[in-house]
């Protein structure tokens, strides 16, 4: 379905390699098969055994070590973020909606959980405030998002105990983007460093004012410019030089603007919004702030329409590889998304994820099926369709409690690493001296 959307040319055969049933290119296709399904690398294989069959290709072995092997030899994590980055590029191009001429750009951070291996422990530690052996490992990512078009463009990994700032500073994740575009943040990026390093390269900020920062807003005053200095050499981060904080600029311009969040049932909430926009108008920078809540319903596609929340992978380094897979993934239906809210004029914002999903998950067979290529593209638009006439209710301040319903199993937490707890169990009868008759 999404050959044509996808540059796999970094993953065709290298020089000197020899032909082997499971090359670059079918394991990436099979893996992100996996993604889309959720499912195991069984179901991964009997991918690969139908489409032989449907090329009249023989049988492979019914094991799935093969399989397993090569995903880990033969899929490259340069090469995948090669691919991710380009597909986000491509996206955030083809997307015409600008937020009043300038492109508008997000970055956040979120954490994904491992499983609990000797190796995810070592490079990914689990939570400091659990005890050794009752928590799983958590690799700690902070991301940036094209806002308009909803692609993941680039991300970088770090352990828990790493701060979001310093993977945000030193991870070079907006030294790409276009001068004069906007990035939008939560407070706890706010800070003099990021947003003069921002500057420096033409990009300008807008986020929630740092509640450590002083604010300096009279009664009555909703909208005021105010100058920041340069905190002095002995606040320098450790993840930078002194060299590189001397050559931040002594002053800032930053502009605070002070908005009333009304919501049903509750009192009003006033909060300050630091941006470097001096000329833009207050309502449509306040409404492009809220804009950043759709950052975190795209981590809920990820992490739970997508299943990313648990990788249950060995390594890190497979862990990681599988992580840019879902990132793939979630640009390949946002992708989609954009065709049908394109070609059918609807709002890109209610078009349904999920929706998309199931759409994609029964049709696939479908199209591949077809030989002619306007076979093809009928199905396709058929497909195309039926997302667009499917949007989701449009529900504006909804607001739903987090909270589980369903009650859970009444077995005890494990509060001691499990070896502990299976030492002091009292062994099983032995079965072989009871006779039967």
């Amino acid at each position: 379905m999404f050959g044509e959307v996808i540059d796999t040319h970094l993953l065709r055969k290298k020089p000197g390699e020899r032909n082997r049933a499971f090359t670059r290119v079918t394991v990436f296709w099979a893996a992100l098969g996996q993604v889309f399904r959720g499912g195991s690398c069984r179901a991964a294989l009997q991918e690969i055994q139908q489409a032989r069959m449907e090329e009249g290709l023989d049988v492979l072995s019914a094991s799935t070590s093969s399989y397993c092997t090569a995903k880990k030899e033969r899929m490259d994590e340069a090469d995948l973020k090669a691919i991710l980055v380009k597909l986000g590029k491509d996206l955030a191009d083809q997307d015409e909606m600008l937020w009043r001429g300038r492109r508008i750009y997000a970055v956040d951070g979120t954490g994904v959980a491992l499983a609990d291996t000797h190796a995810n422990q070592e490079e990914y530690p689990q939570p400091s405030e659990q005890k050794s052996g009752c928590g799983f490992p958590v690799m700690q990512l902070v991301v940036l998002q094209d806002l308009a078009s909803g692609a993941m463009l680039d991300f970088v990994d770090s352990p828990l105990n790493v701060s979001e700032t310093s993977m945000f500073c030193a991870g070079a994740l907006f030294e790409s983007l276009p001068k004069d575009s906007v990035m939008v943040f939560d407070r706890h990026y706010c800070s003099y460093l990021n947003i003069a390093q921002m500057l420096t390269l033409g990009i300008h900020s807008v986020s929630r004012l740092h509640q450590g920062r002083k604010v300096d807003l009279p009664k009555g005053v909703n909208d005021k410019v105010v100058e920041w200095t340069r905190p002095p050499i002995s606040r320098c981060p450790d993840y930078i030089s002194r060299e590189q904080w001397q050559q931040m600029p002594q002053k800032l311009q930053v502009r605070y603007i002070r908005i009333s969040l009304q919501q049903q049932g509750f009192r009003p909430e006033n909060i300050i919004i630091a941006t470097t926009l001096l000329d833009e108008p207050a309502d449509q920078i306040a409404a492009l702030f809220l804009r950043r809540w759709r950052m975190e319903m795209c981590f809920a596609d990820l992490k739970t329409t997508l299943g990313m929340d648990n990788l249950m992978f060995q390594s890190p380094e497979m862990a990681r590889k599988m992580v840019i897979l879902y990132f793939i993934a979630h640009n390949l239906i946002r992708w989609t998304l954009m065709q049908a809210a394109s070609r059918f004029k609807v709002d890109l914002d209610r078009l349904s994820f999920k929706a998309s999903l199931d759409v994609i998950h029964h049709f696939k067979d479908s199209i591949y099926q077809h030989k002619k290529p306007a076979d093809r593209k009928r199905c396709w638009i058929h497909l195309l369709s039926l997302i667009a006439n499917d949007p989701n209710p449009l529900r504006p301040s909804r607001s739903e409690p987090r909270v589980i319903k369903r009650r859970m199993k009444g077995f005890p937490l494990l509060t001691k690493p499990r070896s502990v707890l299976k030492a002091s169990l009292q062994p099983p009868p032995d079965l072989s001296i009871i006779p039967l008759f």
